[in-house]
């Protein structure tokens, strides 16, 4: 089997994001203006001297609206990466792939494993359940009230999609900012034996020593018919935190194992099955102590270890002009957290339990009615206890468990007319989902007569009801120019709170938030898609309105306390424009993206919380997302002679502006700009590639988690060796 590396030459390679070192925002808009123009007026001029024309952008088909498109077609913000691009470039994790999509801020949690991703301004650090849905090939990744990302590795993806905006018809519960799907590499039953490899070795600047190897196989078992797909990695992080008793105490070790199998008994029957294992082990994470750039933590000591296994199964029948869809997925995930310091120590084990099932028929022929409709099951049960200690003043035993079921019924249909100038769109999903709270909290006090000493339990069951709809407007002039508008309804479901936090509250005035109801939004966008120079350069640009209503959220009340409930209204406008460009100069090839994004409180359900949290008040910047990110992208590739060797070269640059903590606007992160370069040699079976990830050791706070610093990762140098036999 021949898995040719220099496939990745013609492939999308999204960047995106500019912005100098140390100028401001309006030199920075000004600069990417200007460097635009350069550009393209360097790769125009450049054609008289290139040895060719210029190469076309090859397509990347994505299912995003759970039928095959090329991502050009699709009339969604969407940004899709395939697994060979992603090796390429060495991303290993979704913090790379955020940096590389407008619209997309990465918050990095207290530790690498738990990371979250915000999409268009809404941050499931807000509070509640997910705002940004997440789908492991047809696994729905997540539970209530963990908004986290999926702690897995990259390697060998059919590809990436990053769809913008809500995606609550098609997708779901907690598509409300957008989806994120990483979809795994198929077995292939037509070729031999065969696979790739790969191995890095590098080290952090004043850290640890980082290494690590990846390999897939694929394995004919059945001639077209029968084929499995063995994928491994391992990788281990070498520490930068100094402790005072453990230098570079947050190291991290990762192992991930896949295995998928493809059965195609006839040309209308496609099954498949997959298992993942992924486990995680980082004995510190990502918190240090100011001044940030000591890169070191003596006031807390943290733990984070995580395992998770999933199970999926699907299958398609083609019947001619309809076809069955099916998939079925159960996942199991633990976490453990620990934190402490002197005066307390708390753990956290969480555990969860998911399983999903969905059946669709859609339509599949060249008429210009297109329909698609299904139901959607899924189960989820988690528990979360939790164990803190304050020394010498109380105790605190608490167990909680989340069981939710979810059906969902959804359907679109959409018409082309005018031969296939113009379509329209419409669809809808309905879902209700029971969720059952159960809260056992025991309390014993150290101090007698200050400190009580009780145990309150709480059993509560809630049915959240939803209908989301999504109407589109297609004008397609010719094959080179897509126009669309795009109106859609997402949400996220809601929850329930208990004695401890309510009461809480109400020592504060806060009443009434003994429910958190749903919180939606109506997103409003328009948008416009180009391929010029004979598919050589596409252009994207899309401007959206966000209206989100009835916004949970985390609250914070003096003395350290908080609860979340149904703050208020928040507007959300912003920008995104990309760019890909295959410049006749020969090999180069150029990537740009931009985000403007602007939140604010439009309203603000009670005076109340104002005045305990002064950032929630109406005309208040929404905290929590950067105003302006940029990124852009060079890749330059060349033949050394008459042979079959290639010079490899790469740099990027990214830019985010400053950051607030989500939970107030007082601790702000800076501005962050990092720079990548590589430098390589391929042949057609091989690759080694020299690279370095934040050059000029970006060391400030990139991230504050309820006002605790998170740092980057320091400047790395290493080396990449890669192959297929």
């Amino acid at each position: 089997m021949d898995e040719s590396l220099h496939s990745r030459e013609l492939h999308i390679k999204a960047a995106g994001q500019v912005s100098p070192i140390g100028v401001n925002m309006e030199g920075n808009m000004r600069f990417a203006a200007l460097f635009i123009r350069g550009t393209l007026l360097f790769g125009l001029t450049g054609a008289a001297q290139a040895a060719e024309e210029p190469a076309e952008i090859e397509e990347i088909v994505v299912t995003a609206q759970k039928r095959e498109q090329a991502v050009q077609d699709v009339p969604l913000s969407i940004s899709a990466f395939t697994g060979e691009n992603l090796e390429a470039e060495g991303i290993l994790d979704l913090q790379g792939v955020g940096r590389k999509v407008p619209s997309v801020a990465f918050t990095q949690g207290f530790a690498s494993n738990a990371s979250v991703l915000t999409i268009r301004g809404l941050s499931a650090a807000s509070g509640g359940d997910p705002t940004t849905s997440y789908y492991l090939d047809e696994y729905a990744y997540g539970s209530p009230s963990l908004g986290l990302a999926p702690p897995v590795d990259l390697y060998d993806l059919e590809r990436i999609e990053v769809l913008r905006g809500p995606q609550g018809t098609l997708w779901g519960a907690s598509s409300m900012g957008g989806m994120v799907r990483l979809i795994t590499r198929d077995p292939d039953a037509s070729a031999g034996f065969g696979g790739k490899a790969q191995f890095f070795g590098s080290g952090f600047e004043d850290g640890g020593e980082n290494f690590g190897g990846d390999l897939a196989l694929n394995l004919p078992l059945i001639e077209d018919k029968l084929a499995a797909r063995i994928v491994g990695s391992y990788r281990e992080m070498g520490g930068f935190i100094d402790r005072p008793d453990d230098e570079d105490a947050n190291e991290v070790e990762h192992q991930n194992y896949r295995v998928k199998v493809k059965y195609t008994p006839t040309e209308q029957l496609v099954a498949e099955f997959s298992l993942m294992y992924t486990e995680d082990a980082e004995p510190f994470g990502m918190l240090v102590d100011l001044p940030a750039e000591n890169r070191s933590a003596a006031s807390i000591n943290t733990d984070f270890d995580s395992e998770q296994i999933i199970y999926s199964f699907s299958f398609s029948y083609d019947f001619g002009d309809i076809v069955l869809e099916n998939a079925t997925a159960y996942g199991e995930w633990d976490e453990y957290q620990l934190f402490a310091n002197p005066f307390f120590i708390a753990t956290n084990p969480i555990s969860v339990d998911t399983f999903s099932q969905e059946l669709r028929l859609l339509s599949d022929g060249a008429s210009p009615l297109k329909w698609i409709g299904g139901v959607f099951f899924r189960e989820s049960d988690q528990a979360f206890p939790l164990e803190f200690d304050a020394f010498g003043v109380f105790e605190t035993d608490d167990f909680g468990t989340t069981d939710t079921q979810e059906w969902s019924v959804f359907g679109e249909v959409a018409y082309e007319f005018m031969d296939g100038m113009w379509e329209i769109l419409a669809g809808i999903r309905y879902s209700s989902e029971a969720r059952d709270f159960v809260s056992d909290v025991t309390q014993v006090g150290l101090i007698p007569g200050i400190i009580p000493s009780f145990q309150i339990f709480e059993e509560r069951s809630e049915t959240f009801k939803t209908t989301n709809p999504r109407f589109n407007i297609t004008f397609r002039p010719n094959d080179e120019v897509m126009a669309y508008v795009n109106v859609a309804k997402g949400y996220r479901p809601g929850r329930v709170n208990y004695a401890g936090p309510i009461a809480s509250a109400m020592l504060y005035g806060i009443t009434g938030v003994e429910i958190i109801e749903d919180d939606l939004v109506w997103s409003y966008e328009l948008g416009t898609k180009m391929s010029l120079a004979d598919n050589s350069l596409m252009l994207e640009a899309a401007v959206f309105y966000t209206d989100w209503q009835d916004a949970q959220w985390n609250v914070g009340l003096p003395l350290g306390t908080g609860i979340v409930y149904n703050a208020g209204d928040i507007e959300i406008m912003g920008v995104d424009i990309g760019m890909n460009y295959q410049t006749p100069v020969d090999g180069l090839s150029i990537a740009l993206t931009a985000n403007y994004t602007d939140g604010e409180w439009k309203d603000v359900f009670n005076p109340v919380t104002t005045a305990v949290a002064p950032e929630i008040a109406s005309g208040m910047t929404m905290p929590g997302t950067p105003e302006w990110t940029m990124r852009i992208g060079f890749d330059y590739v060349r033949a050394l002679g008459a042979g079959e060797l290639n010079l490899l070269a790469s740099a990027n640059y990214y830019y985010r502006d400053e950051q607030s903590d989500i939970a107030g606007l007082t601790a702000v992160a800076p501005s962050m700009d990092i720079v990548g370069l590589t430098l390589g040699v391929e042949s057609p079976s091989w690759r080694v590639v020299l690279f370095a990830n934040n050059l000029t050791d970006h060391d400030e706070v990139i991230i504050t988690r309820q006002a605790l610093p998170v740092v980057a990762n320091p400047r790395e140098i290493g080396l990449r060796v890669s192959m297929n036999f």
